[in-house]
């Protein structure tokens, strides 16, 4: 987005009903309560703030920087996974569990995992705070998620809500 830079400032030509033309100055003359701000470049999308949004871009326009925000929000998400205790794997730590999940990719950055409780007496809270402790890392995949413990085997079923970033 560039600012318009006109050779002389506030001209504009009119053209009369009867074709002739005339090139005139023009000027607000409104008396304006207040002043406003005004458009330019600066105040629509400053070179800054568009390199954060699109840095691939050399000069982004308003439209062009919502739409990338547009998309890199709709990139946010979460996901919910299901590890049953019995879905550990390895004989000694670390232990991994791999589940299948809609629409991930390797690129999809997993956030830390939320416990889903659901109808829990007090022993099965803890028992699933006591499981989700033992993760480790999340790894994703093109459809999966990888969780990986690296000391203890999680001893209680699991509902873990993932946020993340693509």
């Amino acid at each position: 987005m560039t600012d318009r830079k006109p050779t002389y400032p506030h001209r504009v030509q009119i053209t009369k009903e009867d074709g002739s033309q005339e090139i005139v100055t023009w000027e607000y003359a409104d008396n304006p309560l207040v002043e406003g701000t005004p458009l330019s470049k600066a105040n629509l999308l400053d070179d800054t703030t568009g390199a954060l949004i699109l840095p691939e871009v050399e000069d982004p326009t308003v439209n062009q920087a919502l739409a990338a925000l547009g998309k890199k929000a709709n990139a946010l998400g979460s996901v919910t996974v299901s590890l049953p205790a019995s879905g550990w794997q390895g004989g000694q730590s670390p232990y991994t569990q791999q589940v299948p999940v809609e629409g991930i990719t390797a690129e999809w950055i997993p956030g830390t995992p939320i416990a889903v409780p659901g109808e829990l007496d007090n022993q099965g809270l803890i028992a699933l705070r006591e499981a989700c402790g033992h993760i480790g890392k999340i790894e994703s995949g093109e459809g999966t998620l990888t969780f990986t413990c690296p000391e203890e085997k999680p001893q209680a079923d699991m509902t873990l809500k993932i946020p993340g970033v693509m």
